[in-house]
């Protein structure tokens, strides 16, 4: 059993993207344990289906990260990869305000000092879109500057090229796949499910930790219960998808 995870933001506001420090250090206690493998998710994506293995990832770079997440995962010795959006870097998640999302705050982005930092604690940096804007149904000169302009601008500021890559959203196409699997080795959906053999290295799924967050459950991975509950909130994701979908058509 391989899956990847994913956490956004530590803090007390109990937003859909949102882990209490207590939440998030239970769960790293967890996965310290050796009960399971933890690896990054370039070695998870190049294991085999017996390995059983989690790869862990935080989407967009809340400063809360760095001063919460990123001591806690250096204590357990545990890989990580961050994805940032490297124009609102110092900035806020103004994308989430945009969207209008009023369940989730405003909050702090990390600088590239704390970036830095980071990375020099062993944290892998991912790019997320140079904006943050959804990727699917766009031209190729936006996705040139979605992709390519924030790969270098990382590069630049790191002195390293990024390996991974996560959709904002979860949305790609073809078009998108394409553009990043030029400057990317790997590339993360918001697709809820396992990693398995048959997933391509730019389609890999993640489990969203907001179902995980008061810890029993994800304490029974690798049993049958485990795998029940990520059937059945799949199938539940790709319900409100589809009837997302057709209410759009629609309007």
């Amino acid at each position: 059993m391989r899956a990847i995870l994913t956490w956004h933001s530590v803090d007390d506001s109990n937003s859909l993207i949102s882990v209490t420090a207590s939440q998030l250090e239970r769960q790293l206690d967890w996965l310290a344990s050796g009960k399971v493998l933890v690896l990054p998710v370039s070695a998870l994506v190049t294991s085999t289906d017996d390995v059983d293995a989690i790869a862990l990832t935080f989407d967009d770079g809340f400063t809360n990260f760095s001063s919460i997440a990123a001591p806690l995962l250096q204590e357990r010795n545990l890989p990580a990869t961050v994805f940032i959006v490297p124009s609102k870097v110092g900035g806020t998640n103004s994308w989430d305000v945009s969207s209008g999302r009023p369940e989730i705050p405003p909050l702090r982005l990390m600088t590239w000092d704390e970036i830095r930092r980071v990375e020099q604690q062993g944290i892998e940096i991912g790019g997320h879109g140079l904006t943050h804007a959804s990727l699917a149904g766009r031209d190729a000169t936006f996705l040139a500057a979605e992709i390519e302009e924030c790969t270098s601008i990382i590069e630049a500021s790191l002195g390293k090229r990024p390996s991974c890559f996560a959709y904002p959203y979860g949305k790609y196409d073809r078009a998108t796949l394409s553009a990043v699997s030029k400057t990317h080795a790997a590339a993360c959906t918001t697709r809820f499910d396992f990693v398995t053999a048959l997933d391509a290295p730019h389609e890999l799924p993640r489990l969203d930790n907001y179902y995980f967050r008061d810890n029993r459950m994800l304490e029974s991975w690798g049993t049958r219960r485990f795998a029940a509950f990520v059937k059945f909130r799949k199938a539940g994701r790709t319900v409100r998808k589809a009837v997302g979908q057709a209410t759009e058509r629609r309007r």
